[in-house]
């Protein structure tokens, strides 16, 4: 019973590391050991390692005394966190994490996955099906990329 209490005390540490003090790496530590400890870990800790990895990438990606990887093993590493937290969701398809997995495979250059899962988005919740269209706006004038239909 102290394990699953020590996880959400993890989570919490790391969402407030992420979005109130905008430390991500920190984040990241934290998502992952909540994930790690947890005998049923949430969904919830896999999509902060991805939030949370995606958010970290001009650290990973910079000189000096820190870690060098390139841009697509972060991004990567970021997709697998989403895929876990697709699985860890107990059957309930969460729409965020959805939305999260299918912009970092487009990013990475996975667009047909993308392209389904973005439409399966589309064609449910509205406040989901706004955010596809807004990504697919912001794709279009951004990258000059068609969006999907």
């Amino acid at each position: 019973p102290v394990l699953p209490v020590l996880a959400y005390a993890c989570i919490r540490l790391a969402h407030l590391s992420h979005d109130a003090f905008g430390d991500s790496r920190a984040a990241t530590r934290l998502y992952k050991l909540a994930a790690d400890i947890d005998p049923m870990p949430s969904a919830v800790a896999y999509h902060g390692i991805g939030t949370s990895l995606e958010a970290s990438l001009d650290y990973y990606n910079c000189d000096g005394d820190r870690q060098r990887r390139s841009w697509e093993e972060v991004m990567e590493e970021a997709v697998e966190a989403y895929r876990e937290a697709r699985k860890w969701s107990g059957g309930r398809s969460r729409g965020d994490v959805l939305f999260h997995l299918a912009v970092a495979l487009e990013r990475l250059g996975e667009v047909e996955e993308s392209e389904q899962i973005m439409e399966t988005l589309r064609r449910g919740e509205s406040n989901l099906s706004s955010l596809v269209d807004s990504w697919g706006y912001v794709r279009w004038h951004t990258r000059r990329t068609e969006p999907s239909a």
